[in-house]
């Protein structure tokens, strides 16, 4: 072999142990050297604003509850849903129950609902007036507070406070109550 060519493959060799030697180098800096990933971000808290809403929410192809408002917004970070004006009708097995008042909050998560100002509320032939209604999903209870007003051809009732409890149909009167039972007409 000649001189020259000892000294080509020697450099090729050097050559091609210098690349493997860098791309050693490489990996084990990218792989122990590298800084730790960046914790993700956290998901963005949205805010919703919504003009004349109409929600409805449904099971089996009917629906349950329908709401409608002048205004909406939702605002994820605390979970509340804000209504200007809305107007409730709730489909009920006993017939139609409807809702409307000057305010409207709802905690989804904790499943609470108020309505209040001016609230009228018509549940069959019973016409229902308050300064404000509290719903709780959990106990499955409305708390209708502030000169509670009902008026129907059984029963006028007038009270601070009224609890409905719908899983018992039983209705609770607190504070001084007055009530005025009418006979029923043949």
């Amino acid at each position: 072999m000649r001189p020259l060519d000892q000294r080509l493959i020697w450099w090729v060799i050097l050559l091609a142990g210098g690349i493997i030697a860098a791309m050693g180098g490489a990996w084990i800096a990218r792989n122990l050297w590298s800084p730790e990933p960046a914790p993700s971000l956290p998901p963005l808290q949205a805010t919703l604003q919504l003009t004349d809403p109409h929600l409805t929410h449904g099971q089996n192809g009917s629906i349950l509850w329908e709401l409608q408002g002048q205004q909406a917004s939702y605002d994820q970070s605390t979970d509340i849903l804000r209504v200007t004006a809305p107007h409730i009708q709730y489909f009920s097995p006993h017939g139609p129950v409807t809702a409307s008042a000057l305010q409207g909050l709802v905690w989804q998560k904790r499943g609470e609902a108020e309505l209040t100002g001016n609230l009228t509320a018509q549940v069959q032939d019973h016409t229902i007036r308050a300064q404000s209604m509290r719903y709780s999903e959990a106990d499955s209870r409305l708390v209708l507070t502030g000169a509670v007003q009902m008026r129907g051809p059984r029963l006028d009732l007038d009270a601070p406070e009224v609890q409905v409890f719908l899983s018992e149909e039983r209705i609770t009167a607190i504070g001084g109550v007055q009530a005025v039972f009418h006979p029923a007409r043949k």
